[in-house]
């Protein structure tokens, strides 16, 4: 500013800003400014740019099964870039045990926060955030939540209620990739109660993802695994007949499907199916118990889920008459 006046008008004189750079603070000081004859007085007033920070408290979106985190537990250790309106990385957070991450001093502007890192068992939130310093000193806090990755498979066993000893006896397998991740390992396990059960035939089923899988099987005969089928179609449902794959005196005890990675949402469309027959030996009224299972294994943490099926059986007595 820079105004000439008179001395015989005025010795000194006050100064006040009143109005400044949109982008600066404005400096509220009075300059008191003494006036000499015949000279020209300059003042230097400085101004402070406009300065804020940006706070991101980061928490659980939900309970994470694996780390037990509940929602709304802080996440330490969860790392974001921030961009001003140029597209230019300004700076790198990192919250703290607290959850907490707070930016330098930044200029008045729009800035965009990207989230780059997050914790283990945790999806990283991608969502690009963005943040406007309007005013000096100001602190824009954002509350940014991370969703758990959470594991979860199901398997439901289903089949006859009563069997005639001797009879036709029946199963059903279920199987679902229930959580919100891929899993590794993704293995199904029917065991056979082969003491009460000789298992004729089965039916593998069919998937809604398009993977390859393997069978493999335990008889009485064989210690370890065998190979049965390998690399079927998922989309394909084979049958299996085992009154022909095994010697006269072998049984099946037990059959796996190792289907590798599935993703979420994986689950059977047209369940596997079993067939057999209730051995001879059953008594009366005796009930046996089929057991299957289901394995997978997300980065180290594995689940599994177990469904068993009681069948009442039963012999019918020789008709008699008159």
């Amino acid at each position: 500013i820079t105004e000439k006046y008179s001395l015989k008008q005025y010795k000194e004189i006050y100064l006040k800003e009143i109005e400044t750079n949109s982008n600066y603070v404005l400096n509220d000081e009075i300059t008191e400014v003494k006036l000499e004859a015949n000279r020209i007085k300059n003042i230097q007033i400085e101004n402070e740019k406009i300065k804020g920070k940006i706070k991101i408290i980061k928490t659980s979106k939900d309970d994470n099964i694996i780390t037990g985190q509940k929602a709304g537990s802080p996440l330490k250790g969860v790392k974001y870039e921030i961009y001003n309106s140029k597209n230019e990385l300004v700076e790198n957070i990192t919250t703290n045990k607290n959850g907490v991450a707070i930016s330098q001093d930044l200029g008045k502007g729009d800035y965009k926060i990207k989230e780059v890192e997050t914790n283990k068992y945790y999806y990283l939130n991608e969502k690009d955030i963005n943040a406007t310093i309007e005013k000096d000193k100001e602190v824009v806090t954002i509350n940014i939540t991370n969703e758990s990755q959470n594991p979860n498979i199901d398997i439901e066993k289903s089949g006859t209620e009563k069997a005639e000893i001797g009879g036709k006896i029946e199963y059903d397998i279920s199987v679902r990739n229930t959580g919100n991740t891929k899993l590794d390992n993704f293995i199904m396990q029917d065991i056979f109660p082969s003491n009460a059960i000789k298992v004729t035939n089965i039916k593998t089923g069919t998937y809604n993802q398009d993977l390859k899988y393997n069978i493999y099987y335990k008889t009485n005969m064989s210690a370890d695994y065998v190979l049965l089928m390998e690399d079927l179609n998922s989309k394909e449902n084979y049958e299996i007949n085992f009154d022909k794959e095994l010697a006269d005196n072998e049984f099946l005890i037990e059959i796996k499907f190792d289907f590798g990675t599935v993703e979420k949402g994986f689950n059977s469309n047209e369940n596997p199916h079993v067939t057999g027959k209730v051995k001879e030996n059953v008594k009366s009224e005796e009930i046996i118990t089929n057991t299957a299972n289901v394995f997978g294994d997300f980065e180290g943490y594995k689940v599994k889920d177990t469904s068993k099926w009681k069948t009442f059986c039963y012999k019918l007595l020789p008709q008699t008459g008159f």
